[in-house]
């Protein structure tokens, strides 16, 4: 099968009609006719079943379109984005970026990239995932500027510092916690502890840099998904600040350990060039980063 067949099948599964569909489709009927007989023939199943002077799907059909469509549309999508990457009247910025910091900082920082260079034309396009995956597309040249965490052993990625942010204990409402103005890494750890799936390790780290072994009991890739699971009482978490996350319905307690606090990363690959769009908007987020003190 091919993708013509595919497009025929689809756009035959919404009218139901072959003449019409090879009408709007600009083809002869019998080519119509054809492509879905090679498609039944290949599937070895009946795709539509003759209701009168028109079809209906059959079965096969009907489970069948469901994917198709979803496939059709899913190319479509990617022949968008290609043919808007490779339009020269835009200046195309590719970015990958973790959970946390495509919530709030990401979007901010292009805001005020574009307020900055009004008469430009570029095209942001972002990728959102954990650190590894970030990490992943930044070496593969899916994106040319990654923003994260910071993952050991990683000597063809190049971090620079662009974020600090204090980490805070989440508790649900009615936790022996939630009264409190502050905690500690000690009192968090002496309850049922939700993670995220991040391989970076870094809250394990200062967990057992003070001789504590918390109850792990669930992972999760992302922040507001954590949050919802302590706001329905799987668990406490600790999470970077960030006081949206109170719509979770969950208590954000400031932590009083001094190595409470996460810094985040712009990761470039050490083996590819960046282009001059990619390299004029990492000096903004650095230069950014120091006039607001971030670190």
């Amino acid at each position: 099968m091919n993708l013509t067949q595919l497009r025929v099948f689809a756009h035959l599964s919404r009218t139901l009609h072959y003449q019409r569909t090879a009408d709007e489709l600009g083809i002869a009927q019998p080519s119509l006719s054809r492509s879905i007989r090679a498609l039944e023939e290949e599937l070895g199943a009946p795709l539509f079943e003759r209701r009168g002077r028109g079809v209906a799907l059959s079965p096969y059909g009907t489970v069948f379109a469901t994917h198709i469509t979803a496939a059709i549309r899913e190319v479509d999508t990617g022949v968008q984005r290609v043919r808007e990457l490779a339009d020269p009247a835009r200046m195309n910025i590719l970015l990958s970026v973790n959970y946390y910091l495509s919530s709030s900082y990401l979007p901010v920082l292009t805001r005020r990239y574009l307020d900055k260079n009004p008469a430009e034309h570029y095209f942001f396009q972002f990728s959102q995932g954990s650190t590894p995956r970030v990490l992943e597309e930044v070496r593969a040249g899916v994106s040319e500027l990654g923003f994260c965490a910071y993952l050991d052993d990683q000597p063809d990625i190049r971090f620079e510092p662009i974020l600090r942010r204090p980490l805070c204990a989440v508790v649900p409402p009615g936790h022996p916690l939630a009264g409190r103005e502050r905690t500690s890494l000690a009192q968090v750890a002496q309850y049922p502890l939700i993670l995220s799936t991040d391989r970076t390790h870094y809250l394990e780290d200062l967990f057992q840099a003070q001789g504590l072994a918390p109850e792990i009991v669930l992972r999760m890739g992302e922040d507001y998904a954590i949050a919802n699971l302590v706001g329905q009482h799987f668990g406490v978490s600790l999470l970077p600040e960030d006081p949206q996350l109170a719509v979770c319905g969950v208590r954000l307690i400031p932590l009083e350990d001094r190595a409470a606090f996460r810094i985040f990363y712009l990761a470039t690959s050490r083996t590819r060039v960046l282009s001059p769009q990619a390299q004029a908007f990492r000096r903004f987020a650095l230069e950014e980063s120091q006039r607001e003190g971030g670190l």
